[in-house]
């Protein structure tokens, strides 16, 4: 069953390489032996007579003394002049940082808008923003979602903006042109006439689309059949949206999804 196709990024994940050192050292030690023994020149001590010096004492004569006389230049003027000039300190000032202007991110939503979506998910769109009454629960085998600002009133008839969008599985192709054709015929059973029909393609879905009068000049309904590019879906999209006001037709019809 195809769709509007949303993309998956897979992001794979790096594996972790742990790498693993390992070092080691030998070493040995070598022990130095040294032998022991009389030296030839201790035995020759030993067996040396003894010759005993008698001491001589010794005459100095003192040379005399030579007198010196030092002159001490005088000291020169080392005065330090005093600067009165008040030291200035520089004041450190912070750094201007600028900082770029960053778009806001978009969220495909336009301001005023609102994404709306049935109980499964599988349904959605984006409607104004006071259309603050969803119901998505199915009727029957069909995915539903209805939205307006008061969806009691709106389901009652055409007088209040709302959308009502329906799908369900195709047992063929074409399963479109007899649902189109059962939405057209319950409202013309309440008094709409059709004021334009042409055929439907936004790029995603074909089909066809019936512009209705319902008897309210403030309102302007729209009733769009048709299928996904496969045909295995089928959907009917009821719009009424206020008389003066096509783009909000238009942003419905760029931002609905079936499933």
């Amino acid at each position: 069953m195809t769709a509007r196709r949303r993309t998956v990024r897979l992001v794979a994940l790096a594996a972790i390489v742990s790498v693993f050192g390992a070092a080691c050292g030998a070493g040995s030690d070598a022990g130095d032996e040294s032998a022991s023994g009389s030296s030839q020149a201790e035995l020759a001590t030993e067996t040396a007579p003894v010759v005993e010096t008698a001491a001589v004492e010794s005459t100095t004569t003192a040379a005399p003394t030579a007198t010196t006389t030092t002159t001490i230049a005088p000291i020169a003027d080392t005065t330090i002049p005093t600067d009165t000039t008040p030291v200035t300190q520089p004041v450190a000032t912070e750094p201007v940082v600028t900082t770029a202007a960053t778009e806001p991110v978009s969220t495909g939503v336009p301001v005023g808008y609102r994404p709306v979506s049935d109980d499964s998910g599988q349904l959605r769109a984006n409607v104004p923003a006071e259309w603050v009454q969803v119901d998505g629960s199915p009727d029957g085998e069909l995915r539903r979602l209805v939205a307006a600002a008061d969806s009691e009133a709106f389901l009652a008839g055409y007088s209040l903006p709302g959308i009502l969008l329906l799908s369900g599985d195709a047992p063929t192709p074409d399963a479109w042109v007899a649902g189109l054709a059962g939405g057209l015929s319950a409202a013309q059973a309440d008094g709409c006439t059709v004021t334009e029909t042409s055929d439907y393609d936004d790029g995603v879905y074909t089909g066809m689309e019936h512009v209705l009068s319902c008897g309210f000049a403030e309102t302007t309904p729209h009733l769009i059949g048709g299928r996904d590019a496969d045909g295995e879906l089928f959907f009917l999209l009821a719009i009424v949206r206020p008389a003066d006001d096509l783009t909000i037709r238009t942003e419905i019809v760029q931002s609905f999804f079936v499933n």
